[in-house]
């Protein structure tokens, strides 16, 4: 009896074990659904994975595939895109996958400064004007959390967040980020 009981107990605490090995594909977190890359330019994707695991990665028709290493770090370079909207990017794993939906493919711009760049829409003159005549569909907003450091990162103290443009959501984007994108829209 109490032999079954410690061969019962082995196999459990094997099996406990190798659910907690098995890792699952991940993206980094600057990949999320409703995110833009940029158009007619190699575009890196990277994440993790479980160790020498082989990966995919697709978006529209095109295909690539890789192997992480024994970190299970892994990067794959997509060819160059045209534009286009509504794109599924799909990073696959031996195990499982995960699907990005809404993705753009276009001109990316980064937008950084000091407390101009902080300001939000909501507080500006005439904000309720703005917000009803802003029409921006293809228009994404990725704020980086704030985090001191002297030491390079590879990834964020707490989660990015990223939002369509939307009149919803416009009140809290950051006015000068808004009137730039616009204006490269109309141009």
């Amino acid at each position: 009896m109490r032999r079954s009981l410690l061969v019962c107990a082995l196999a459990l605490s094997t099996l406990f074990a190798l659910s907690f090995a098995r890792a699952d594909i991940q993206l980094n977190a600057l990949f999320s659904d409703d995110m833009i890359l940029q158009r007619d330019k190699p575009v890196p994707v990277w994440g993790v994975s479980a160790p020498r695991e082989k990966v995919s990665v697709s978006i529209g028709t095109q295909v690539q595939s890789t192997q992480a290493d024994d970190n299970g770090d892994w990067k794959i370079i997509l060819n160059p895109m045209p534009t286009a909207t509504a794109l599924v990017l799909r990073a696959t794993g031996e195990k499982n996958g995960v699907a990005l939906k809404n993705v753009a493919v276009g001109d990316v711009y980064l937008c950084s400064g000091q407390s101009n760049m902080e300001w939000p829409v909501e507080k500006s003159n005439n904000a309720e004007a703005e917000i009803k005549a802003a029409i921006f569909p293809n228009i994404r907003f990725f704020t980086v959390p704030k985090k001191i450091t002297t030491t390079p990162q590879s990834g964020f103290a707490s989660p990015p967040n990223g939002r369509l443009a939307r009149r919803k959501a416009l009140r809290g984007f950051r006015r000068s980020v808004i009137i730039s994108g616009a204006s490269c829209i109309r141009n």
